[in-house]
């Protein structure tokens, strides 16, 4: 009897833990499972994959929380659709600019001269090269001092030493004609200081016609002093 008392509970434990094993596997795997495709589900939204789903629909805590990362996604998709819709309306508005100012500048007729705070030209029009028969050169990234005049390239440190001047010069430009440089600094703030200078613009002018002008003017003026000179002489 007490063999068999002892086998029965034998058969009673081995039939509970057997039966505990089972249970305790099927509520491991009910967790684990879900667990996993919530890893999977957060992996493919650190990729960006907004349009991807995860079938939990148990009412525990892990159910709660498919359903808040779904919320979550949801949301973070509107927010990039809604940020690429605006990086696409900004840069198509900053290609526009860019069109305009690029067209404004190729038909500038007076020459444009832009240059970084240590001289470096970094744009340019065409007038500019008309000017200084400098169409076969290269100018961009070259120093100014290699390429202009002395006058003319010192006008970019003295922009610097002080942004909120004007600075003008005459200088000689190809073909014996005559042009004037007007040079200012360039600064990413209304009040510039020496942090905020970021380079110097110049624009030049050709002045060679109202050089002529002038001087026609000086030997009108000379001539009819000169020949009324005698006449008034006489008349006095």
């Amino acid at each position: 009897q007490m063999r068999s008392a002892m086998f029965a509970q034998i058969c009673i434990v081995l039939a509970i833990f057997i039966l505990s094993t089972i249970v305790a596997y099927i509520r491991v795997n009910q967790i684990y499972q879900p667990l996993i495709r919530l890893t999977e589900y957060a992996d493919k939204l650190s990729a960006s994959d907004f349009n991807a789903v995860v079938d939990i629909r148990s009412n525990d805590e892990i159910g709660l929380l498919a359903r808040t990362l779904q919320s979550m996604s949801k949301k973070l998709s509107e927010s990039f659709s809604d940020l690429e819709r605006a990086v696409s309306d900004a840069t198509q508005e900053m290609q526009i600019s860019n069109t305009y100012l690029t067209a404004i500048i190729t038909n500038l007729a007076d020459g444009l001269l832009v240059t970084d705070r240590n001289g470096c030209i970094t744009q340019f029009n065409p007038a500019l090269t008309e000017m200084f028969a400098l169409r076969e050169v290269e100018l961009k990234g070259q120093r100014c001092t290699s390429i202009f005049c002395e006058d003319l390239a010192k006008l970019i440190p003295k922009t610097q030493e002080h942004p909120e001047e004007v600075f003008t010069i005459e200088l000689e430009l190809a073909g014996n004609r005559v042009g004037k440089a007007v040079a200012t600094a360039i600064s990413h703030e209304s009040m510039p200081t020496e942090l905020d200078l970021c380079g110097t613009v110049i624009l030049i002018r050709d002045i060679t016609l109202e050089k002529e002008v002038d001087r026609m003017k000086t030997d009108f003026l000379s001539t009819v002093s000169h020949e009324l000179r005698t006449p008034l002489t006489c008349v006095l």
